[in-house]
């Protein structure tokens, strides 16, 4: 639209059309920093309605994204999302390189100060718990998922006791009141989450390959978009392949994104579209319920009183769904 500066990405943003965000990101002549009247920017108006899944795939497809860009008001993205209270989008911005230091040009308040101001609790303790620790060890190749107090809590749990230290421990234990509390850091659910999460567990090892293991998001700094990775990729792979068709010019160089991809052909093809971003319409969820003993029982006495010849070969069941749908 000429006349209010809105493009179709913008509108996308605005309402959440998540589909609608992953098919112009194919478009060479979009421009994704474009600002309507106020200055809203696609980044802007996604973070300020809670669209992680959208803000997400803007920071990570759309290259040349500008995070501390700012509308008519003199606020970014990450200011905005601060006051609105959307954690997830203010984690994701912070993880992607936004400066968490710059200040508006009205009060001259940062992002975490905006969160204070306006009385947004949890986004106050999420930024806390971030800043604590602003990289993610758990996604470097070099992580080891060992547990550090595994040998101390099970050098305390095999202590012989006596019948009145157990007798008194059982009454502490069932005689105190049990409040839902924050994990512990350091804690057995802190280690599950950085276990599962990991580049050597199970979830990101089997569901994609990262092409940069020793260089994880952080916080401050500014992370590069997928395209833009793959194109560096692939510069380092015709180098590759330069370099060793001049050793061996009778050998055939096999990159290693060619490589994954004949490691994953026999994984399951549920396993290999888990690696990129399909919005579309959700799974339906199936409930199983198991019959009851007495239901099973009663169902094969009926079976088996309604068959004439046992002895012979019995021809399979038909199904007559029309008919007892018309019952």
């Amino acid at each position: 639209s000429l006349g209010s500066k809105t493009t179709g990405l913008l509108v996308a943003c605005y309402d959440g059309y998540v589909d609608i965000v992953v098919l112009l990101a194919s478009c060479p002549f979009l421009d994704v920093n474009h600002v309507d009247n106020e200055g809203q920017s696609a980044l802007i108006h996604a973070t300020q309605a809670g669209f992680i899944t959208i803000t997400n795939y803007l920071i990570n497809y759309y290259p040349g994204l500008d995070l501390e860009q700012r509308n008519k008001l003199g606020f970014s993205a990450l200011m905005l999302a601060a006051m609105q209270g959307r954690s997830e989008c203010v984690i994701a911005l912070l993880l992607a390189g936004a400066d968490i230091d710059a200040v508006d040009t009205c009060r001259g308040l940062n992002a975490r100060e905006w969160a204070l101001h306006t009385g947004r609790w949890e986004t106050t303790c999420a930024l806390r718990r971030l800043l604590e620790r602003p990289q993610p060890s758990q996604l470097y190749a070099s992580y080891k998922p060992d547990w550090p107090q595994l040998a101390a809590r099970v050098a305390e749990a095999t202590v012989p006791q006596t019948c009145t230290q157990k007798l008194a421990r059982y009454l502490c234990s069932a005689l105190t009141i049990r409040f839902p509390q924050d994990p512990q850091p350091g804690g057995v659910l802190d280690h599950f989450v950085l276990t599962t999460t990991s580049l050597s567990g199970p979830f990101l090892s089997t569901a994609c390959r990262t092409l940069c293991p020793n260089s994880p998001p952080a916080v401050g700094t500014r992370s590069v978009s997928v395209p833009e990775m793959q194109e560096q990729h692939s510069q380092q792979n015709k180098q590759h392949q330069q370099v060793y068709r001049e050793s061996d010019p009778h050998a055939t160089f096999m990159p290693p994104s060619v490589r994954a991809v004949h490691c994953t052909i026999s994984l399951p093809t549920t396993m290999l579209h888990h690696g990129r971003v399909s919005p579309g319409i959700d799974p339906p969820q199936l409930m199983v319920t198991q019959a009851s003993s007495q239901a099973h029982r009663r169902s094969r006495l009926r079976r088996y009183l309604g068959v004439k010849d046992r002895h012979l070969l019995q021809v399979p069941v038909k199904w007559n769904v029309k008919e007892v749908q018309k019952q």
